[in-house]
């Protein structure tokens, strides 16, 4: 059991070293991370329409009648060669996206305030979807710098959460040898 806590626990480690040198680069250079990312879904679209065109010849002609996988696969292998052909127009378009979806849940949020009118704290659920609204507009404004601030807070908050984990994976280690020396100092004592 303790070797495989170790195991673990070391795996956890490595990991979150890798996580957090991630996040950095998300820091330092989120124009590039989010072209990765874009082009990495545009590989994983790619490969996952191969698997199912492989699933589609796999199986029998029979079972193929209501087996729309054929559609599925050429949907995705096309997504897939059209994200990586048109990384830096995936980059620019997701942040408008996000900010129309957003404000969207804006409205739908100040909906809700409105129609509970009267009970408390109406006023402050109405004021954030606001604040919502204006800053799904500010991101359709500006997409580029949007991006730029998503992707470095998300690094931020991607080294912090590592660095939680780094702890806990260390001071599960320290528990571990402090539990196994104890075991072995009580199996001393006995002989």
């Amino acid at each position: 059991m303790e070797k495989y806590i170790k195991k673990v626990e070391v795996e956890s480690v490595c990991i979150s070293t890798l996580l957090i040198i991630l996040g950095i680069f998300m820091i330092c250079k989120p124009v590039i991370t989010i072209g990765a990312l874009v082009a990495a879904l545009g590989y994983i679209l790619i490969v996952d329409g191969i698997i199912h065109v492989i699933s589609y010849f796999s199986i029998d002609n029979i079972d193929r009648v209501f087996n729309y996988e054929l559609a599925q696969a050429t949907i995705d292998i096309i997504m897939g060669f059209v994200l990586i052909c048109n990384t830096s127009s995936f980059t620019l378009i997701l942040p408008i996206c996000i900010g129309i979806w957003i404000i969207v849940d804006g409205i739908l949020k100040a909906q809700i305030a409105l129609n509970i009118r009267g009970v408390e704290n109406w006023g402050i659920m109405f004021m954030m979807s606001l604040v919502s609204i204006a800053l799904g507009f500010a991101m359709i404004a500006n997409p580029g710098i949007s991006m730029d601030v998503i992707i470095k807070l998300c690094g931020c908050i991607l080294i912090l959460v590592q660095i939680f984990s780094l702890y806990d994976s260390f001071y599960i280690l320290r528990r571990v040898n402090d539990v196994s020396k104890t075991i072995k100092d009580a199996k001393s004592t006995e002989k």
